[in-house]
């Protein structure tokens, strides 16, 4: 009895002080800030690489944008060997792979029930082929995710131009494709239309919703999402300032190269409304090189104008190619780029040097983007032998550059401040930059969004590539960022002391900086603005000696201005 009543008097008193038995003191990870991706959006940034295939009419015909008038029979790949093409995607280390089952010319890969230009009035294999068959059966055997192209625009199709016939066409054929090939990963929606196509609007909605129906674990990418963005060219690069927020109720898709407009409703589609004014689009993009469409941190860029290879458009890709620090979505950029000068395999054309590649690297998954590198099989239906060597030695580049980490062999990893600190006993440890598990992250205490981590050396490392990346499942938030290198005392300086080898805005899930070769004992990471406490996944320290200024970049002679 007695034990009983102190029991409860004990009880009685600390909750009445505050205390609860039940209490934990184990810190709780940090608020995330809006908006944040989906699962299946952060398994597409864990990608980093996906591998695209054109192949088609257009391989035979020595195109790029057939007319749809090719006869079928000039489709006929003697060797075709998609284990091939898988054996260069596992060598190259993609895990997901991508084919343009129909492209601008109408011509299908598979036997599609829906149209009579395919495989099937086709000599190869007497008509009775099915090359997305044997693609996706090849990427299952060799464990790679699947992802498909299928171009909305049709110069092939009869019913392209009535709204309501070729939308229903068009969604017939996504639900073959959707329902009979097994997972799919990602679904490429293409915005490119010829100025001489019909007039007709796509139901965006519809088939969006068709496709996360029949395949919820699929990603859409389109010139405006609702999964994926364009980054705005189609040679592979980012915006140094990379967010993967934006709005993309400021975005539309296609008409004739523009990358800024307004999304189409159900009402605008049935009156063929849609993209605002250019000045209207001016504004937009105004906001958001000069930062005020939310934060100091963007630098005043002005938006460059390129010439597109395809249509010859003067197309402003800043908005997409930088994404908005205020955006209310969360888009991760795709950028798409060929391996060679076409998207479509050309005898007299051969793949750019393993040092663009790199370059066009850096400047995609290193801008916190996903990089999609085309390699067309040639016409006999295997991917060309120069190609396969360029694709291994860019393998054996990155290999090379950033297989082990310098970062690695850092006695101490000091914080300005540790969420739940002191930084040894807490969950959200600076320690955990190092461990190589994306599931750990450092987290700067509550109400410090700016904080800097130090990594202590016992011996010297030279490096000159940086690898920062943020915890992005709890949202992207560093906006401005500096490297600085511990400089031994010398006649000029004799204590020594801190400089700067590299000044960065976003980071994302993953930035790649290059910089001159350094030597230090301590190199130390400040995070200057953020959006909330930053939170830190990993940090690394490379050596590149790959990489120098390429001879040949793709988009080089394309003509370009400024707009101010």
């Amino acid at each position: 009895m007695r034990m009983w009543m102190w029991l409860w008097w004990s009880a009685t008193v600390l909750a009445g002080t505050g205390t609860a038995w039940s209490a934990t003191t184990y810190p709780t990870p940090p608020l995330p800030i809006a908006p944040m991706p989906s699962a299946s959006q952060l398994r597409f940034q864990q990608r980093e690489m996906v591998l695209f295939f054109h192949f088609g009419m257009n391989t035979f015909t020595d195109s790029e944008w057939g007319d749809g008038r090719a006869d079928p029979a000039t489709f006929d790949p003697a060797r075709l060997d998609a284990r091939q093409w898988m054996r260069a995607a596992k060598l190259a280390g993609f895990e997901l792979v991508m084919l343009t089952v129909k492209h601008h010319d109408g011509f299908c890969l598979w036997p599609t029930r829906y149209s009579d230009y395919s495989v099937r009035r086709s000599p190869w294999r007497n008509g009775a082929g099915d090359v997305f068959r044997d693609f996706v059966t090849a990427a299952r055997d060799a464990e790679l995710d699947v992802g498909v192209y299928l171009s909305p625009w049709d110069r092939h199709e009869e019913t392209y131009g009535d709204t309501v016939a070729y939308n229903e066409h068009y969604m017939a054929q996504l639900r073959e494709l959707l329902t009979g090939y097994g997972p799919i990963a990602e679904v490429w929606l293409d915005g490119a239309k010829g100025e001489d196509a019909k007039n007709m609007s796509y139901m965006y909605t519809e088939w969006h919703a068709l496709i996360h129906q029949l395949q919820p674990g699929a990603n859409i990418f389109s010139d405006a999402g609702p999964d994926i963005r364009w980054v705005g060219n189609e040679w592979g690069e980012a915006g140094p300032t990379c967010w993967s927020m934006i709005n993309a109720s400021a975005l539309h898709i296609g008409q004739s190269g523009d990358v800024l407009g307004a999304s189409s409703t159900a009402d605008d589609r049935a009156e063929g409304a849609g993209a605002p004014e250019a000045d209207e689009e001016m504004e937009i993009l105004e906001l958001v090189v000069s930062g005020k469409s939310g934060g100091s941190s963007i630098d005043a860029k002005p938006c460059i104008a390129v010439q597109c290879s395809c249509c010859g458009e003067l197309v402003c890709c800043g908005y997409l190619n930088s994404g908005d620090p205020r955006g209310t979505d969360w888009l991760p950029a795709e950028c798409d780029v060929s391996i060679r000068p076409g998207w479509f395999w050309h005898a007299n054309e051969s793949p750019w040097p393993v040092e663009t590649l790199l370059d066009i690297y850096y400047k995609s998954t290193g801008r916190n983007c996903v990089l999609l590198l085309n390699v067309p099989p040639n016409s006999s239906g295997l991917v060309a032998a120069e190609d396969l060597r360029t694709l291994i030695e860019f393998r054996s580049a990155l290999d090379d550059i950033f297989a082990v980490s310098r970062a690695a062999a850092a006695v101490q990893v000091l914080a300005s401040s540790t969420r739940g600190g002191p930084a040894r006993s807490s969950p959200f440890s600076p320690s955990h930059v190092l461990d190589d598990d994306p599931s750990t992250y450092w987290a700067a205490d509550e109400g410090h969004s700016s904080a800097f981590l130090s990594l202590e050396f016992e011996d010297q490392i030279q490096f000159n590539v940086l690898k920062l990346q943020e915890a992005v499942a709890f949202g992207q938030r560093v906006s401005k960022y500096s490297v600085l290198v511990w400089a031994e005392g010398n006649n000029d300086r004799a204590e020594g002391g801190w400089d700067a080898v590299c000044h960065g805005t976003t980071i994302g899930y993953k930035k790649l900086d290059r910089f001159r070769v350094s030597q230090t004992r301590r190199v130390r990471v400040v995070f200057e603005e953020a959006r909330g406490p930053p939170i830190i996944a990993s940090v690394g320290l490379y050596l590149d000696s790959w990489s120098r200024e390429a001879l040949i970049r793709p988009g080089q002679n394309l003509s370009s201005g400024t707009f101010q």
